[in-house]
């Protein structure tokens, strides 16, 4: 997009100026170094989970692993980002809301369990309400 604003004429990259195009174009690049650093280190979180991933000089794209990768992907999203905070509202409101009934001095004592947890966000919300998460098993992200 850059190269194509360079090349226009010099009326189009006033008009571009003016409505603040280059702005945009330096918004856009930041954003995409973060996507780049945030994917970055999900792939070495990956690595670390599976180290034989080291070895493979070869991608198969049609494996079930590129389907565990996309769901990652949209779990991620999905309980991370602010575009998806009133899908995660509705799941995560009536969990969170009668845990919130229990009193505060109570929940010091509290261990929670999480099962399939995601990427995270349920259990770190139960965290911000002053309970404990049951760590009787592993779970890979929580």
């Amino acid at each position: 997009m850059r190269l194509s604003y360079a090349t226009s004429s010099r009326a189009n990259k006033n008009i571009g100026f003016k409505i603040g195009y280059p702005k945009k174009l330096d918004r856009l690049e930041d954003l995409t170094n973060l996507n780049q650093f945030i994917t970055e280190r999900i792939a070495d979180l990956a690595l670390d989970e599976f180290p034989n991933l080291h070895s493979e000089s070869r991608i198969d794209t049609d494996s079930a692993d590129l389907g565990r990768v996309r769901e990652s992907l949209k779990h991620f999203v999905r309980d991370w980002s602010e575009e998806r905070f009133g899908e995660r509202t509705r799941i995560f409101a009536p969990i969170l809301d009668l845990l919130k009934e229990v009193d505060t001095k109570e929940r010091e004592g509290m261990k929670i369990l999480v099962p399939g947890c995601g990427l995270g966000r349920l259990a770190w919300e139960i965290a911000q309400l002053g309970m404990h998460l049951f760590a009787g098993f592993r779970m890979t992200w929580c």
